[in-house]
């Protein structure tokens, strides 16, 4: 009994270590703000790093990174973004994806979209220049099988990324130019002359963390 009970622990802590095969996509969790004023169609992002951690129930904590030069990581309504992971097999309780930032590029993310003001489209230009990483956490516990493949999507939950800033707010965004065309532009307090672009830009900044979405298919 006792040769049985360690064949089958040591069986385990093989089968632990199989891998699933991860490919990571894009996919907006939703694309539109909770009060239906702004929508975000695309955008991109400069990476060189990424990784995924998780938590099992059973087995090691899982840390993988791959560095890679610097990618400009373009995205639409849905893509492929060309990043696969081997991930050890298991019941995940935790799970994530971490994309590095290379912020010496100004900007380092930006999202495209289109804001109404009263019944007027208007486009929309979000920039930001001093993010280090997009950490896009999956919101239920899953489980992954030895040796099948899955489609990971990430993506911006415009909904929540909106969330905390008010319809008066947007009824007055900061708008100039952009190569002959009237554009809604945000950006860091430093580069908003407009006092309600500033604020806009600092809601969406503290709801960041929220509205990263990942989900396994």
């Amino acid at each position: 009994m006792l040769v049985l009970v360690v064949i089958g622990s040591g069986c385990e802590k093989y089968n632990l270590k199989q891998p699933a095969y991860l490919s990571f996509n894009w996919r907006f969790h939703s694309t539109t703000s909770s009060q239906g004023q702004v929508t975000i169609t695309k955008g991109y992002f400069y990476s060189n790093e990424s990784m995924v951690y998780g938590v099992r129930k059973k087995g090691d904590p899982v840390q993988i990174k791959q560095s890679a030069p610097t990618q400009k990581v373009q995205f639409s309504t849905e893509n492929k973004l060309g990043i696969t992971f081997d991930i050890p097999m298991g019941d995940y309780t935790e799970f994530g994806m971490k994309a590095g930032i290379d912020n010496t590029h100004n900007p380092c993310l930006r999202l495209e979209g289109f804001i109404y003001k009263g019944e007027e489209q208007v486009p929309l230009i979000i920039e930001w220049k001093n993010l280090d990483e997009l950490n896009f956490k999956v919101q239920n516990a899953f489980s992954l099988e030895k040796k099948k493949d899955y489609k990971v999507y990430i993506g911006f939950d415009v909904a929540k990324l909106f969330s905390t800033v008010s319809s008066t707010l947007l009824e007055h965004p900061p708008i100039s130019n952009e190569n002959g065309v009237s554009t809604v532009i945000i950006r860091d307090p430093n580069g908003n002359p407009n006092a309600q672009g500033a604020q806009i830009f600092n809601k969406i900044t503290e709801q960041m963390p929220n509205a990263l979405i990942l989900k396994i298919e």
